[in-house]
């Protein structure tokens, strides 16, 4: 089965973490590649200046103001040396409650969007586990089991990155668990390159730029993969499997109906379903849950799939547009999709594979927000788009021990093609640009100071 119909997360917070530490340090030491997701109390308002290096400026603001009250971390491991009929990914999930010992701002905005999907602020005042930002502080102890020494042990191990738009994730957990952010934006990209040298994958930047996907949301974008997966194992491809090693006491099982072979009635969808645009391309609409159309997951999936082709990406509302009212919009016939359409001329092999496999219960993986579970649907995401690219049969070994490049301190990300390597690798998905954030370090680019004495610590384990 490709499918899995419960994702395991476990919830870390300040009364488990120093039980639960050897095991997040030998998953994260076993895996193939780590999917993180942080949640944050804002990001301000000043997130989409055009000009990159005054967004990075805000963006720094913005971590050293506010906090991340949640890191997810989803550590995907293969043992597969190569590839069959399946890529198999043994998966820990964590879900690590935070909560900053200095003061910072809450965003209304954020309160309440966490709020609607279920975060619960009271329990992170109670247990969340507690952190500084910034530089380190002299003459605190190095083994303590702390946030800041479990991302340290994360940089010792040299695992490829994978976030999904993943630049402001980053600058946080640089402000948060690491040092002091850099003031400019070339001295931030080169420090990355020397903290992460086996490579920082964006899945945002994936679903635009090479799959050139209609939308790339992360619920969208994992959803696509689920279905995508399905096609795959229904016709005998290599498709991948996933098998979670992280059930304990502090796991929780939500509920992720994902496509099979199974077919699933939806015969009592007799009635065509108003999607929002604004949500449909970027899994947000500004109406919230007062909004007369549709946010369905599953209904916009079926609506994408259902469009005719075109020569080129639709292009997406702007910003300004998301105040539009949905009044002006009803009669829009591309707005008004129908499970049971009899427009067979537009609609795709998997549109049809969508509908047979259609679970009425997915909708609930939103139930409970954690960030955890944003990283486990970046990470699957991630490896659908390697099994996808892969070619049967190849074999890419991991750097183990001696054999490893010790002076280039690289890992690869086994099966993934080396061409996509290159085109996928160290590109970070900029809003409202054409062209990614390549994380490198300029011939005429210093890596900062703060980062420079902070490598060496984690290096030495001090």
């Amino acid at each position: 089965m490709a499918g899995f119909n419960e994702i395991v997360v476990t919830e870390v917070t300040k009364e488990n973490f120093e039980e639960l530490w050897p095991c997040m340090v030998k998953d994260i030491k076993a895996a193939s590649f780590i999917a993180v997701d942080a949640e944050m109390s804002g990001l301000g308002s000043k997130t989409m200046n055009p000009n990159i290096d005054e967004r990075y400026a805000e963006l720094c603001a913005a971590a050293a103001t506010r906090s991340i009250i949640s890191l997810g971390l989803s550590c995907f491991r293969t043992d597969s040396v190569e590839i069959s009929d399946k890529l198999e990914y043994s998966v820990a999930v964590y879900n690590i409650v935070l909560l900053c010992s200095e003061a910072y701002t809450i965003d209304p905005n954020a309160v309440k969007f966490l709020t609607q999907h279920g975060f619960d602020f009271n329990r992170q005042f109670s247990v969340g586990l507690p952190y500084y930002k910034g530089n380190d502080k002299p003459n605190t102890d190095c083994k303590n089991h702390t946030i800041r020494n479990l991302f340290a042990e994360l940089l010792r191990q040299r695992k490829p990155l994978v976030l999904h738009n993943g630049l402001a994730d980053l600058i946080f957990m640089y402000q948060s668990f690491y040092a002091h952010c850099p003031l400019k934006l070339a001295a931030f990209m080169a420090d990355l390159s020397e903290m992460f040298p086996g490579g920082i994958c964006d899945t945002k930047y994936i679903a635009e730029f090479s799959e050139h996907a209609s939308a790339s949301f992360l619920l969208f974008v994992f959803k696509m993969a689920c279905l995508r997966n399905a096609t795959l194992l229904e016709s005998e491809e290599v498709s991948v499997n996933i098998k979670f090693n992280s059930k304990n006491k502090w796991s929780v099982a939500i509920p992720a109906a994902t496509p099979t072979t199974k077919v699933y009635s939806i015969a009592a969808a007799t009635k065509p379903v108003k999607i929002c645009e604004k949500y449909s391309a970027y899994g947000w609409c500004i109406k919230g849950d007062s909004c007369p159309r549709s946010h369905d997951i599953d209904s916009i999936v079926l609506f994408h799939l259902q469009r005719k082709p075109r020569g080129r990406k639709r292009k997406k509302p702007k910003c300004d547009d998301l105040k539009v009212d949905h009044a002006e919009e009803d009669n829009k016939s591309d707005l008004v999709p129908s499970f049971q359409t009899n427009d067979v001329s537009c609609e795709s092999n998997e549109a049809k594979t969508f509908k047979e496999t259609l679970p009425s219960q997915h909708r609930s993986i939103r139930k409970g927000h954690r960030s955890g579970l944003d990283a486990f649907m970046t990470g699957y995401a991630f490896a659908l788009f390697v099994v996808r690219h892969s070619k049967i049969g190849d074999i890419f070994s991991i750097p183990q021990g001696d054999e490893a490049n010790e002076k280039e301190f690289t890992q690869v990300i086994p099966f993934l093609k080396s061409d996509l390597r290159i085109s996928v690798i160290n590109k970070l998905y900029l809003s409202g640009k054409s062209i990614p954030l390549q994380v490198c370090k300029s011939r005429f680019t210093k890596s900062s100071k703060n980062h420079t004495e902070k490598l060496i610590r984690v290096y030495l384990g001090s």
